[in-house]
């Protein structure tokens, strides 16, 4: 077996991840894992980790089970890579004796759909309600928004970069989001002082206008620079805008953000096809949200509150509408009959 200590081994391993092409956020979460596993085990050689070191590293931490799952995974793949790269030996795994926790999935957030309105006005400034509203009428995701060119509307259609999937995609553009993109590019004209042009973001980076300058180079001063927009920059937290809105309006539940929007706007919309008697209604919804898996789409969009409305609609009461109902006295009493 190779001798390489922990942080020389972690170093490779992100290499490797990212040369594989692999999204940002899961090269970010196998490095947060693995600092988590350097912090408490210290640099030791990558050979003498033992499965009590894994029992420590997930004693000291109170994770729920959806993030134990998560980091159990994570260092499933980095010891197969120490392996494939003859650190471990060929049939060491230091979590061999570890297995998934049962996750107990709680109910998320979604605002329903009569209060729409009501969030969109809540929103601070032009640029918040912008944000809201693409992520409320496209179900896209933050990274999605703050990637997105003006040239990315195409009138009838959105066009969007899944970078969880590394696809581009087309979505839809409804009535009440082209009102409101229409109402944005005024407001973004007037920020900058011209007619934005296509290669702009369609959510520019916005500082306040007094330190607007502190940042930049005297060479790249412009109107707009001056004004605190940079439509050469992208929006980097979108989020934030989403928290404050939905604050505003009594929200103030741990983890809201982009994903609120996406889950309530995606809801709504199922609910509207299922009421119309749209055929493939969930198949629909799926397709807007991307997933590759209809289970997926059902968890995400909160269908386990069927179960709830199923009992309110047939507890104790008839399930099916007969003509002929089954009476009492045409009921065979078996004792009678059969002498029990």
């Amino acid at each position: 077996m190779n001798k390489i200590v922990l942080s020389d081994a972690i170093d490779q391993f992100i290499q490797h991840s990212k040369a594989q092409g692999l999204a940002a956020n899961t090269v970010k979460n196998r490095r947060v894992c693995l600092h988590h596993a350097l912090t408490c085990w210290g640099n030791i050689q990558v050979r003498a980790i033992e499965p009590r070191h894994v029992d420590l590293m997930f004693s000291l931490k109170d994770w729920n089970a959806s993030t134990r799952n998560n980091y159990l995974a994570q260092l499933r793949i980095f010891f197969k890579w120490c392996r494939n790269h003859k650190i471990l030996g060929r049939d060491d795994d230091p979590t061999a004796t570890w297995s998934k926790q049962r996750e107990q999935r709680s109910e998320q957030l979604r605002v329903p759909q009569e209060q729409f309105g009501e969030l969109l006005n809540a929103t601070g400034t032009p640029l918040d309600r912008i944000i809201v509203s693409l992520g409320l009428f496209l179900f896209v995701r933050g990274s999605e928004i703050t990637s997105m060119k003006v040239s990315d509307d195409r009138g009838e259609e959105m066009r969007v970069i899944r970078h969880k999937t590394k696809k581009i995609d087309y979505l839809p553009i409804c009535s009440e989001l082209r009102v409101e993109l229409d109402r944005w590019k005024i407001e973004y004209a007037r920020l900058i002082g011209e007619p934005p042009h296509p290669d702009h973001y369609l959510v520019p980076r916005r500082m306040p206008p007094g330190v607007a300058g502190e940042f930049e180079n005297i060479r790249s001063f412009h109107a707009n620079v001056l004004a605190g927009v940079y439509p050469d920059r992208p929006f980097l937290t979108p989020y934030h805008a989403v928290k404050r809105t939905l604050k505003a309006i009594g929200f103030e539940v741990k983890g809201t953000g982009v994903h609120t929007l996406r889950r309530s706007g995606a809801r709504a919309m199922f609910d509207n096809l299922r009421e119309e008697g749209t055929d493939g209604a969930l198949l629909r919804v799926q397709s807007m949200l991307s997933h590759s898996d209809p289970k997926v789409t059902t968890r995400y969009i909160g269908l386990e509150l069927e179960r709830e409305q199923l009992k309110g609609m047939f507890a104790g009461k008839p399930m099916f509408r007969i003509s002929n109902p089954v009476e009492s006295s045409s009921v065979i009493d078996a004792a009678s009959r059969f002498g029990a």
